[in-house]
């Protein structure tokens, strides 16, 4: 069996046999059948938010029908799905960890029939479907009230319990207790409050590629490694665009919260850097001002201040990017570009949104915001 290293180098070649696996769940994620293939088209879309990231259509051949839908079968309402994208290495099967795609909830069939072909194409959406009212989610009670003074780790998870979300969250440890009663009339979702819940840590809320829910803050991008390298030299690389966002750029921050026994809570951040290239020094001061009512104290005022900069910033600057299909990227990955004629020397970016192709010769393009340091 192939090595990870020796994936990312089969990887890293123009000459590729890829292929797919699928691996059928039951609603509860138990694994009922498997199918490996090359005879597969789609995409799969990513993006870095706070709900779901991760989005799929998928087409296979199904000329002896086991692919329509059918309650006894593969294809029907809550079952899930999970797609590995791999390659055949020195003509062996290859599916790291790392090259899954997805935990996928089935969406709307199309079974298609003419004379060339039979196929059925699948939609595919992570388990934020199941709490967003997409698929499931919508609060079963004319009123749900969730009491101040709980912990929110807590809170995130009886809100998960609640819209049945079967896998434990991966959280950091928080003290920070719910400031507030939240309180959410019938039709609501439980993504309404988990995302509401999110931004009172100014964290991200969302399902990996294992399916599990995450509750994290997002880490220092200035001390992730960089996870591949593009330049004009390497065959990965097929070009890019290198934008400049002028008209978004904010570099001072005031966020007022809510008024709290006569006192207003408030906070603000600014890019005071040496070397920034959108300080308030070079630029001039750019604001933006945010009211939150849901914001209780100074100190979770000053976190929601960060990390509204951290996005300014972000936005000044970002590349699109073509590139042959690198599967074991994934949103919020750092990669280093290094191309001159497009004015980037060897500089980091983070990854925000990528569109991969599921075909024999997949390509894929990525959206990408330069790192910056505050």
């Amino acid at each position: 069996m192939a090595t990870f290293a020796e994936y990312k180098a089969a990887t890293n070649t123009s000459i590729q046999k890829r292929i797919y696996k699928i691996e059928w769940m039951d609603k509860d994620e138990n694994i009922i059948d498997e199918v490996i293939t090359d005879l597969i088209s789609g995409s799969v879309s990513i993006q870095r938010a706070n709900g779901v990231r991760r989005s799929c259509n998928v087409t296979f051949e199904n000329e002896d029908g086991r692919f329509t839908p059918d309650n006894d079968g593969l294809v029907y309402i809550a079952k899930k799905f999970k797609l590995y994208s791999g390659l055949i290495i020195n003509g062996e099967e290859a599916f790291p960890p790392e090259s899954v795609q997805g935990v996928f909830n089935l969406g709307n069939p199309i079974v298609k029939s003419d004379s060339s072909s039979n196929t059925v194409t699948i939609e595919g959406y992570d388990n934020f479907a199941l709490l967003n009212g997409n698929l499931a989610g919508q609060i079963d009670a004319t009123t749900l009230t969730i009491s101040r003074g709980q912990l929110l780790t807590d809170v995130v998870k009886d809100v998960l319990n609640r819209g049945e979300i079967i896998q434990s969250p991966l959280m950091d440890i928080s003290t920070q207790v719910l400031p507030y009663e939240i309180t959410k009339e019938a039709g609501s979702t439980y993504k309404d409050i988990l995302v509401e819940l999110a931004g009172v840590l100014a964290w991200d809320i969302y399902f990996n590629v294992h399916g599990q829910p995450v509750f994290k803050p997002r880490p220092d991008q200035q001390n992730l490694n960089h996870t591949w390298l593009y330049s004009t030299t390497g065959v990965s690389y097929l070009g890019c665009d290198h934008n400049y966002n002028y008209n978004d750029v904010r570099n001072y921050i005031i966020v007022y919260g809510d008024n709290v026994d006569g006192d207003l809570s408030s906070a603000i951040a600014q890019d005071n850097g040496v070397f920034s290239p959108t300080s308030i020094s070079r630029i001039g001061k750019r604001t933006l001002t945010i009211e939150d009512n849901l914001i209780p104290t100074d100190e979770i005022a000053q976190e929601r201040a960060n990390y509204e900069l951290r996005q300014a910033i972000e936005a000044y600057e970002y590349i699109d990017l073509k590139s042959i299909n690198i599967d074991f990227l994934k949103e919020g990955d750092i990669i280093l570009v290094d191309d001159e004629e497009a004015g980037i020397s060897e500089e980091r970016f983070i990854v925000d949104q990528i569109n991969r192709n599921l075909d024999f010769n997949s390509q894929m393009t990525i959206k990408a915001w330069k790192v910056r340091e505050i």
